[in-house]
């Protein structure tokens, strides 16, 4: 079940609701930013991607 604080006898509640979702918004933010800089590279320019 919960775990108790140390000499409260309260038990432990689970995290909120935004430090639950802090990583995967934080993975989710990652990803839209690396899928719109890959967007808006031109090819046709030379220099942006490896060879």
């Amino acid at each position: 079940m919960g775990t108790a604080d140390s000499g409260t006898g309260r038990v432990g509640r689970p995290p909120g609701r935004m430090r639950r979702l802090a990583t995967p918004i934080g993975i989710l933010a990652a990803v839209a930013g690396a899928f719109a800089y890959v967007g808006s590279v031109d090819p046709n320019e030379p220099g942006h991607y490896p060879v």
